[in-house]
């Protein structure tokens, strides 16, 4: 096998009694006891474990030419990117590497798929935002749902039963899994000062750019992209590692963007904004779509998935940009398009009717309008 054509993950020590899944790859009964090896193409992947009560999953980085080991921890039930000092998975990782230890085939339909949903997650990403010890674990976190009392998400809380064994796990593991250290979104512009002009309020939350703008510059230096691949990364969490606190960051920083005016954007951030439209619509596609390669343990069965949309945010989100955008300027027709497509996608799959008179005016996304 020719570097760098090629790239892999091994995972040692797998479990007999668990599921795992390399992205949207998933497999049961792996081998006990001894190495599997599965091709990748370059880039983020995420290696989650379904257990009885809980998942468990883990960001990786793995450039061309490179193969990397994952070592299950018994104690903690998780996989654990291996040190480099650890003689055991280096041999496999060089066995990998050698032809000697046999690597399962990815499915090129599904590895296309993957790469557009994690295009922008890269390893400097994952060292900012990924949890101590890298494992993402619901059973670990936080409860979110002190302040998210909407019936659909409370619907997830209940779906997504906390594990029984969770003090045993956090103390077993307390330097492992828990909150990701995501970039702060706050969900409203609130009042800087208190004289600050009233309707310049309403202004700033009406048409949230420069809440957009100040996230970027301050925690990326100015590069949306950055902001792009946490948003990705936020939704693979919680697609396929059950996290509820990765929801929510996931369903912010879509509020966020879909409350900005790109006829006031520079160029830059016109292109950020088609990108992320992009990634919006295979992010919906794949959770929606019948056929979509992604085996997601059952977890939105039953048009699960469809009712905690509809129940939270993103139908009216949707149907305000694309209002917003129906009369753009030629410089914006492609912003245009990519929304376009993301109602067309919802319509279709969930038959959602997006006229403005429609939907309802008691949203807590909307924007803040203070009265004069």
């Amino acid at each position: 096998m020719d570097a760098p054509s090629w790239c892999a993950i091994v995972l040692c020590g797998a479990p007999d009694d668990r599921s795992v899944g390399v992205d949207l790859h998933y497999a049961r009964g792996l081998p006990p006891g001894r190495p599997t090896g599965i091709h990748v193409p370059p880039g983020a992947h995420f290696v989650r474990v379904i257990g009885p009560a809980d998942v468990s999953g883990v960001f990786l980085d793995v450039a061309e030419g490179q193969a990397k080991a994952l070592v299950w921890d018994k104690e903690c039930e998780t996989f654990h990117e291996a040190k480099e000092d650890d003689d055991e998975a280096n041999r496999y990782v060089q066995a990998a590497k050698s032809g000697k230890l046999p690597l399962a085939p990815c499915d090129q339909t599904r590895c296309d798929t993957w790469t557009r949903l994690v295009s922008r997650v890269d390893q400097a990403l994952l060292d900012r935002i990924a949890p101590v010890g890298g494992t993402i674990c619901a059973s670990l976190e936080p409860d979110p749902f002190q302040n998210h009392k909407s019936k659909a998400e409370l619907q997830l809380d209940q779906q997504l039963e906390r594990n029984p064994r969770k003090e045993e796990n956090e103390d077993a593991c307390s330097s492992g899994g828990g909150r990701c250290f995501y970039t702060p979104v706050e969900r409203l512009v609130k009042r800087k000062n208190k004289d600050a002009d009233a309707s310049e309020l309403t202004e700033s939350n009406l048409n949230r750019w420069g809440q957009l703008l100040r996230i970027v510059e301050k925690h990326y230096q100015g590069n949306p992209l950055c902001l792009l691949g946490e948003f990705q990364f936020s939704f693979v969490a919680f697609l396929l590692g059950q996290s509820i606190l990765s929801f929510f960051h996931w369903r912010d920083i879509v509020t966020l963007v879909l409350n900005c005016d790109p006829i006031t954007m520079d160029e830059k951030h016109r292109l950020f904004l088609e990108e992320f439209l992009r990634a919006l619509h295979w992010q919906l596609h794949l959770a929606l779509e019948e056929g979509s390669g992604a085996d997601t343990n059952g977890l939105f069965e039953g048009g699960f998935m469809e009712e905690l949309l509809e129940g939270s945010f993103i139908r009216s989100a949707v149907a305000a940009f694309v209002e917003m955008v129906a009369d753009a300027p030629p410089e914006l027709s492609r912003v245009a398009d990519a929304a376009g497509k993301i109602k067309q996608l919802l319509k279709s799959a969930l038959g959602w009717d997006f006229s403005i008179t429609s939907l309802d005016n008691d949203d807590e996304f909307a924007p803040t309008v203070v009265r004069l």
